[in-house]
């Protein structure tokens, strides 16, 4: 049985899926304007990352989503700040217009939200600790293992 805190909560479970949804969905519709390299990759993982973790929040290990949608929620608003303050690689002409493009300023507001969301929710005393429970109800087959039974060998064990 998984310990109940924050980031098991019904509401900012829904909340938080609902704010990385509506980010990966800005990313995604964003790739047919990425012409660089390196730029459309870190939309495409971001989407998938955002998704992943709106998936995880709404299925069987909300912890793990936290942390997997947080995280890139976090790491994505930062790209977007670095884009429009000092610049990225061949991405200079960015550099201080917050308001181009305008869905890029409203998924850098929606990614900061799931993030301050996300830390109050593993922030609870309990952490990240739970979430060891969660992978193991997620591997396929562990649900009817038990440490030490058959389907693991012990060297030197009959």
């Amino acid at each position: 049985m998984t310990q109940q805190g924050r980031a098991e909560r019904r509401w900012p479970r829904v909340a938080g899926a609902l704010l990385l949804v509506a980010a990966a969905i800005i990313h995604f519709a964003d790739l047919g304007g990425v012409g660089i390299r390196y730029l459309f990759v870190g939309f495409v993982l971001s989407g998938i990352g955002m998704a992943v973790g709106a998936a995880l929040l709404l299925y069987r290990a909300p912890r793990i989503g936290w942390f997997l949608g947080g995280g890139t929620a976090g790491l994505t608003a930062l790209g977007l700040v670095l884009s429009k303050t000092v610049g990225l690689p061949q991405l200079h002409s960015e550099v201080g217009k917050w308001s181009k493009p305008p869905e890029g300023l409203v998924s850098a507001v929606l990614e900061a939200v799931a993030l301050l969301l996300a830390a109050w929710a593993l922030t609870d005393g309990f952490g990240l600790r739970p979430a060891a429970s969660e992978i193991r109800a997620l591997a396929p087959g562990a649900a009817g293992r038990q440490p030490g039974g058959p389907d693991q060998s012990s060297p030197g064990r009959p």
